[in-house]
């Protein structure tokens, strides 16, 4: 029985800190460079040098999504992914500790059975 009000009190932990995650998304930056479409620039010249960029590609539907994220929003976009990767973190822990409290339960169950059933040795 202590297991379990271990177990418990684990997932109302766990349970706080899934409230307390932030905005986050899905995906993996990269860096590329790009031509920007002005035929007069560097860019368009062959053998010019190229921008660079950032870009977030992520699966939607079993397809991929990039999306060109601006220099300026790297950072908060870099926050939002390491946000998303500890929400994920957070949810494999909650369902380990979901199943143990689920196994310690059924055995809980099971002991209780054995132990309450007229006739037996253990209920004398």
């Amino acid at each position: 029985m202590d297991s379990i009000n271990q177990l418990n009190e684990q997932l109302n932990e766990l349970r706080h800190q899934i409230a307390s995650v932030d905005l986050f998304r899905p995906g993996t930056l990269s860096s590329h460079l790009r031509k920007c479409g002005n035929p007069h620039c560097q860019c368009a010249q062959p053998g010019g040098r190229k921008h660079p960029g950032w870009q977030l590609t992520r699966k939607v539907d079993g397809k991929s999504r990039c999306r060109s994220i601006p220099q300026s929003k790297l950072e908060e976009v870099r926050s939002q992914l390491k946000e998303h990767e500890r929400f994920q973190s957070l949810i494999k822990q909650f369902t380990e500790l979901n199943d143990a409290l689920c196994d310690a339960l059924l055995k809980t169950q099971r002991t209780e059975k054995k132990t309450s059933r007229p006739g037996t040795r253990n209920s004398r």
